[in-house]
């Protein structure tokens, strides 16, 4: 059951920002390098 949560949150969380995309006023660059930091801190548990 986890195993397909994960997914279904990851890709309802990418529908989320992009309907919300015009409300978030950051860089283009910015939003995907914290993506990247976040889905490596939440599946390692530790920070890079």
């Amino acid at each position: 059951m986890l195993i397909f949560f994960i997914p279904v949150a990851l890709s309802l969380t990418v529908i989320i920002i992009k309907e919300h995309r015009n409300k978030f006023p950051i860089p283009h660059n910015y939003k995907r390098t914290i993506k990247h930091q976040d889905i490596m801190y939440a599946l390692s548990g530790k920070k890079n």
